[in-house]
């Protein structure tokens, strides 16, 4: 009986869908648009934190952290210690442990850096996977470092790039010009340890001497926590008795390795697929996007609102006779949350289909430096199908609940005559449809001036004068450690790469520095100022970069005192730097800094300040008032050192040219990430970028919505005064005062609205401003044109069903009674 009934409310249903056909698309396209960025950042979560990795048993992965005296704890691990575990540990099967690197790959296309995955010998066999084609390195396999050069292939780069060729395993394939055999490819859905986050290939971890070759104590080193570690429980055990037992060997370390080792502990928790990011950073931006688009869904919800109230009074009569002929009030509320469900369904799959395109659209505008491959996977499985049920589920309730039960609550006798509700009922419907304009109207302001924030910090960042010229400069890096230069070699070779890129057509000068203009790194060390009896001051922390000869020329930076650096600054016999405006305000208060010296703890040489730099935007648009030092780059050369080119035309022409240079030179050596200065502004810009256009878009939505509402309520409102309306135009009034007055009447509750979403705007706005070049948390240009702008578009959305209304025949307003 149950089903029966049930079944015939969904063919009902469906009946009124297609009879207010209109009305029904426009509740499928208000939720649609609100359920639609739910979906799509949840798909993302669902990726990046819920999808469980594709191994054997992962209900029985955890994930290993370390925890420092006053620090959270990180999954990091050295590999020495790594080894000690695994051969200690009994209540894990083992540990395994991997770390993303890039290593130079030669391609027939030439030479490209790629990301890879150094990977412990355990890795596949504790994650109980098996190759497509091939094999996988194993356990037992020899540790000792340069023993294993074989290489793994993951699926994506091997149908890439291979072209599925089967008979490439076997094959030798050249990583930072030394040869690797194929072994293996792997399947398809697998990319690693953490789900998402995959790489091109994996390769033993005792071949670090051939990705990192400057880094050869890696390997012994119980300093350097490089490896990223996941463990699989063993039968019966806990995280209680695994991490009994990870103390016990903590212990045991901290006693034979007091200097490393010391306030040092390891304790197993819960697996995560993101382990790198603290929980509370992971949970602070869960909490803040799901808040915003939730808050979407919130005013889609409201507008839908509305216009069922606006509509309502079509099925007064319906509704009242179902009523008085003994329907249940229960049963008809049942039948009118059926059809909600049933639009709300229909929303949630168009919702689907937008997230499916928006993760695409965003997996494409990801940079292309991040040192891993990451895995989104939008398809539909049993996550993403139970939070599509949810969303359709809790909208309808959001925005169907309420209205079904103002429906029902009716005046039957005024309702069966066709008569206005009484008083009481209608002034509760009025309040009703008060609180969803207010609160469309309050959320959409919030999202607009969050929006406008952004927007304009964006713009403030783009138009900037960071210090330097940007056009015209061409960069690009390579480390000649990766190839097993030695200092010597290294000299000589940036030395006739120099000769040879200044000697191209279109090139005005070459220098080269470890950290050029906007490249997004950071290298610090702390500095102490002497005073004039050559005493030391208290320590700074600055930043600072190594540089050649005749860098501020290139980059089109200014020294306000001395002069750049010149061939004799180069020696180690005398020290020379040049330091920033900010870094003279901070260490020289009141005095004059130039001729000055400075002591730095890796050197026990004085420094002597030769001139005094412009600030300018060293790492990116934010740090231009940072303190920066410049270091003469010595007759050591630096490991991943970048080149900056400074051309007469438009540097990409010169890009060809520069990489048939230097394959002339060595043809193993590639290039990481050769662009121009201008494209790694934009690069640079990425985030604030991203964030303009999520929060411009959304507010754009809310706007959209909140319109729609306004509109819907509007129309119900003169619709229920439009006895009154006649009545005043039989006794003379005028349209125009007509129109005066029922815009009035919505214009205050979309001012009240307009209050409240900035109250909630000054709070955000604080949260933001970190990320807001030069723009206030309380800008009082957006802070004025936003409302402005809801005022004049709630005025446009109010005139029209006004104006309509003021026209009606008084003779056929008479008779609405």
């Amino acid at each position: 009986m149950m089903i029966d009934s049930l079944w015939q409310d969904i063919q009902y249903g469906f009946v009124q869908m297609t009879r207010r056909f209109k009305l029904s698309l426009a509740i499928i396209f208000c939720i649609a648009l609100g359920i639609g960025p739910n979906t799509t950042l949840f798909s993302m979560f669902n990726s990046l934190l819920l999808n469980e990795p594709a191994v054997m048993a992962p209900e029985q992965l955890v994930s290993i952290h370390k925890y420092r005296p006053g620090k959270e704890g990180l999954p990091t691990f050295t590999y020495p210690d790594l080894v000690d575990f695994n051969d200690q540990v009994s209540q894990l099967e083992g540990i395994l442990g991997f770390s993303y690197q890039s290593a130079s790959v030669s391609m027939p296309e030439g030479p490209e850096m790629l990301p890879v995955e150094m990977a412990t010998s355990n890795f596949f066999d504790l994650l109980g996977v098996q190759p497509l084609y091939g094999e996988t390195f194993h356990r037992q396999t020899s540790q000792a470092p340069g023993s294993m050069p074989v290489v793994v292939l993951s699926y994506s780069f091997w149908q890439q790039r291979f072209a599925e060729d089967k008979s490439v395993v076997g094959r030798k394939i050249k990583l930072n010009g030394s040869d690797m055999t194929i072994i293996g490819v792997m399947p398809a859905d697998f990319t690693g340890a953490l789900g998402a986050f995959g790489s091109k290939m994996w390769l033993p971890m005792v071949m670090m001497n051939i990705i990192d070759p400057d880094s050869p104590a890696r390997l012994i080193s119980r300093n350097d926590n490089w490896i990223i570690p996941v463990a699989r429980l063993a039968e019966n055990a806990t995280l209680e008795s695994v991490n009994q037992e990870m103390a016990t060997i903590d212990s045991k370390l901290q006693a034979q390795y007091p200097e490393t080792n010391e306030g040092n502990t390891h304790r197993a928790v819960p697996y995560s697929n993101i382990p790198f990011i603290p929980e509370t950073a992971r949970s602070m931006v869960v909490f803040g996007a799901s808040l915003v688009v939730g808050l979407i869904l919130l005013v889609a919800c409201s507008s839908v609102a509305a216009l069922l109230l606006s509509r309502a009074t079509e099925r007064r009569q319906e509704i009242s006779v179902r009523l008085a002929l003994g329907a249940p009030r229960y049963r008809v509320v049942r039948q009118l949350m059926i059809e909600n469900l049933m639009l709300a369904l229909v929303a949630s799959v168009v919702g689907f289909i937008f997230s499916l395109w928006a993760v695409v659209v965003f997996k494409q505008s990801l940079p292309a430096e991040i040192p891993f491959q990451l895995s989104l996977d939008p398809s539909l499985d049993a996550n993403m199908l139970l939070y599509t049920l949810g969303a359709a589920f809790l909208s309808s309730l959001l925005f169907g609940l309420v209205p079904a039960l103002q429906a029902t609550k009716t005046d039957l006798f005024s309702a069966l005559k066709e008569q206005p509700q009484a008083g009481g009922t209608q002034v509760q419907s009025s309040k009703l449809r008060s609180f969803f304009l207010i609160t469309q109207f309050s959320l959409s302001v919030f999202l607009l001036v969050i929006a406008g924030l952004t927007i304009k910090g964006l713009h403030n960042s783009v138009n900037i004068n960071p210090g330097f010229d940007a056009a015209n400069l061409l960069t690009f890096k390579t480390d000649l450690s990766l190839y097993g230069y030695l200092d010597d070699e290294k000299t000589a070779y940036s030395q006739r790469l120099n000769h040879e890129l200044a000697s191209l057509a279109g090139v005005e000068s070459v220098v080269i520095s470890r950290t050029p203009p906007m490249s997004g790194d950071k290298t610090a060390t702390l500095v102490s100022s002497f005073n004039d009896a050559m005493e030391a001051g208290e320590e700074t922390r600055t930043f600072y970069s190594i540089i050649t000869p005749g860098y501020f020329a290139t980059i089109g930076a200014k020294l306000l005192r001395g002069r750049e650096f010149t061939l004799d600054d180069q020696s180690y016999l005398s020290p020379k730097v040049i330091i920033n405006q900010a870094m003279a305000k901070t260490l020289f208060v009141g005095t004059d800094a130039m001729g000055k010296y400075l002591s730095i703890p890796s050197s026990d040489d004085a420094f002597e300040i030769i001139a005094i730099a412009e600030n300018i935007a060293n790492s990116s648009i934010g740090s231009m008032d940072e303190p920066y030092m410049y270091i003469p780059l010595g007759q050591r050369f630096d490991h991943g050192l970048v080149y900056v080119v400074r051309t007469e035309q438009d540097p990409a022409l010169l890009i060809d040219n520069v990489k048939a240079k230097i394959a002339e030179l060595n043809p193993d050596i590639a290039l990481n990430m050769i662009e121009t200065m201008t494209d790694t502004v934009s690069r640079s810009l990425f985030s604030l970028r991203a964030l303009a256009i999520a929060t411009s878009g959304l507010g754009l939505l809310a706007l959209l919505l909140a319109t729609i509402g306004t509109y819907g309520v509007v129309s119900y409102s003169v619709k229920l005064r439009q006895h009154e309306i006649g009545v005043r135009l039989s006794l003379g009034a005028q349209p125009r005062a007509l129109v005066f007055m029922l815009m009035s009447s919505g214009l205050k509750l979309i001012i009240i609205g307009c209050v409240l979403g900035l109250g909630l705007s000054f709070v955000a706005g604080e949260l933001l401003s970190p990320m807001l070049s030069g723009v206030g948390p309380r800008d009082p240009l957006v802070f004025i044109l936003v409302p402005l702008f809801m005022l004049s578009l709630s005025c446009l959305a109010i005139y029209f069903p006004a104006r309509k209304t003021s026209r009606v025949d008084p003779m056929l307003a008479l008779r609405y009674e």
